[in-house]
């Protein structure tokens, strides 16, 4: 079990993959997720970093220059769109040499109507009704300001598409 303490987890982390010795690291955007890989000896490590936040702020002058020294050791950064890459390099300052994106697929997977009509049944939506889905809508500030741009855009359908119901959630099964 790895420690709270980020720190403590980058030392924890780093002895658990000397211990292993992984062919392949993958990791968060963290900084302190990527650093126990960087400073592992094992040259024939693969580590690669995926991004799929958007930072809303710059960061500090110091941690700039960490994360960088992080990226440049990793063997790819990913990023999950070109937008959120754009955004990495001008908001956060990270200048990943070696930077791909890799768009995220879906493989849709058909509603059952007896679900979709219990879930209208156990939230009093018609079945006639529109529904718009949006998923994780307050885990990060950035999508919290996206839910609140969408409530603002459907407060001015309504009066068009009065039955039109939005669901935001948080975590959990479709």
């Amino acid at each position: 079990k790895l420690r709270n303490n980020k720190l403590a987890f980058i030392l924890d982390a780093r002895k658990h993959l000397k211990r292993i010795k992984p062919d392949v690291v993958i990791c968060q955007d963290s900084w302190y997720l990527a650093m126990p890989a960087t400073m592992c000896v094992n040259s024939a490590m693969v580590k690669i970093v995926i991004f799929h936040t958007h930072f809303s702020a710059k960061l500090s002058v110091l941690k700039t220059m960490l994360y960088n020294r992080i990226l440049a050791k990793c063997d790819g950064v990913c990023f999950v769109s070109k937008g959120l890459e754009e955004n990495v390099r001008g908001v956060a300052g990270l200048n990943p040499s070696k930077s791909y994106v890799l768009y995220p697929g879906v493989e849709f997977v058909g509603v059952k109507p007896e679900d979709a009509s219990e879930f209208r049944d156990q939230h009093g939506i018609p079945r006639d009704a529109a529904m718009l889905l949006m998923h994780a809508t307050t885990l990060y500030k950035l999508k919290a300001r996206g839910a609140s741009l969408l409530m603002d855009a459907l407060a001015k359908l309504i009066p068009r598409f009065p039955e039109t119901y939005l669901v935001l959630t948080r975590e959990g099964s479709f």
